[in-house]
């Protein structure tokens, strides 16, 4: 009767060890997850605007690079959803909202007339 009982205990440890061992993943994987989501996931080049001329460059952490008539605009940007507000840095008050209709495509600006297409 005492091996009987002897082995019931070793085996609900073994079960409480193997639930602790699962719940310590578990957590572990969750704590992976939001340090990922704590990224904007904005990174890559996009071409496009009014004319097709312009450049958008997402560094990550909030930096962007604009080209457009040969000149560069270093840009801050925030991420909000699907919305992206780009700022230049050297122009308080000037904001302007593009919209992630997809991961390849960027909708918006005044009047929405702006159109940017992700490239590799």
């Amino acid at each position: 009767m005492e091996t009987r009982n002897a082995n019931a205990a070793a085996t609900g440890k073994n079960t409480l060890q193997t639930i602790g061992s699962r719940l310590r993943l578990a957590a572990i994987l969750v704590l992976a997850l939001l340090l990922a989501a704590c990224g904007d996931g904005m990174t890559g080049r996009f071409e496009g605007g009014v004319t097709g001329e312009q450049v958008l460059t997402f560094h990550g952490n909030g930096k962007a690079t604009q080209e457009a008539a040969g000149m560069e605009q270093q840009l801050e940007y925030e991420v909000d959803g699907d919305k992206i507000r780009l700022r230049n840095p050297d122009q308080p008050g000037t904001t302007v909202v593009l919209t992630r209709k997809d991961d390849d495509t960027l909708t918006g600006g005044p009047m929405g007339l702006l159109e940017f297409k992700r490239k590799q």
